[in-house]
């Protein structure tokens, strides 16, 4: 498994400002007899689907990154890991309610070959997206398929690994700022265009919707290695990012 570049680790929960987006980066690899402590507090139906999952590395990748949420969110509330309830959006996004929501927490989770990204926020929609570098799936069809018009003409000015690069800069942010929205595959993600350079994450270049809605959301590039690329998007701007290690022990 390749690693991510290591984010510091903090000596107890950082404060979370209104004005402060957070992401936590979590090693999914963690012994069985961890995972098995953070299944504990994991609610009825979070366990149910633990358990259909067929293949046990990824039953056991999804206990490991949903008890992990219930740490790091409990940390931010002060209370216990296992009081923390969800319900879902129409689009099946979960969120908070009971004692989570009244601290105004809003959250988002992506995982990728073994390691998985949390981003947290106050009373701000945030959405992150978190890939393997691939070369066989940044090919030109899925590109056409799935990107706006002018991404797709930027990536094939691009040769060799700086065209797979972009490729997974360009997913990212879309799959974070679709994240951020809470409507799933419902916004299609041609309606909106992305930077494809790397060195361009600042918020949406253009949408269907709008100058209002591009002006609406902030985004940045995560530092994740040339194995991973990895976006955070938070709603209005002037937000600061924070960057965090969650240590299993």
């Amino acid at each position: 498994m390749s690693a991510l570049p290591e984010w510091p680790a903090p000596t107890e929960t950082p404060t979370l400002a209104g004005d402060r987006v957070h992401v936590w980066q979590v090693a999914l690899g963690c012994s069985d007899r961890v995972a098995a402590g953070l299944s504990r507090a994991l609610g009825p139906a979070e366990l149910a689907r633990a358990e259909a999952f067929r293949f046990d590395t990824d039953r056991h990748d999804f206990v490991v990154r949903r008890g992990v949420l219930r740490r790091v969110l409990a940390g931010y509330h002060g209370c216990a890991p296992g009081e923390l309830t969800y319900t879902h959006t129409p689009f099946g996004q979960p969120v908070l309610c009971g004692p989570g929501n009244a601290a105004g927490l809003r959250f988002s989770v992506s995982s990728s070959a073994g390691w998985a990204l949390i981003a947290v926020a106050r009373d701000r929609a945030v959405g992150v997206d978190l890939e393997r570098v691939e070369p066989r799936r940044a090919d030109d069809d899925l590109a056409t398929r799935f990107f706006a018009p002018g991404e797709v003409e930027q990536l094939a000015k691009l040769k060799g690994q700086v065209r797979v690069r972009a490729f997974f800069d360009c997913w990212t942010r879309k799959e974070a700022y679709i994240k951020a929205r809470g409507e799933g595959l419902s916004l299609a993600l041609d309606s909106f265009g992305v930077p494809v350079q790397a060195d361009r994450a600042d918020g949406l270049l253009w949408s269907s919707e709008g100058l209002g809605e591009v002006d609406r959301w902030a985004m940045e590039a995560l530092p994740c290695g040339s194995d991973y690329a990895g976006c955070v998007v938070g709603e209005g701007r002037g937000w600061t990012l924070d960057l965090w290690r969650w240590s299993l022990g």
